[in-house]
């Protein structure tokens, strides 16, 4: 069973992860 981690789960953890990830790229052009 999953442990809810901060209400999420997996599939949110990595649509989190590539979130941040755009945001970072993003931020590192400017």
């Amino acid at each position: 069973p999953a442990r809810p981690y901060m209400g999420l789960d997996k599939t949110g953890e990595q649509e989190i992860f590539d979130a941040i990830r755009k945001r970072v790229s993003a931020a590192l052009r400017q």
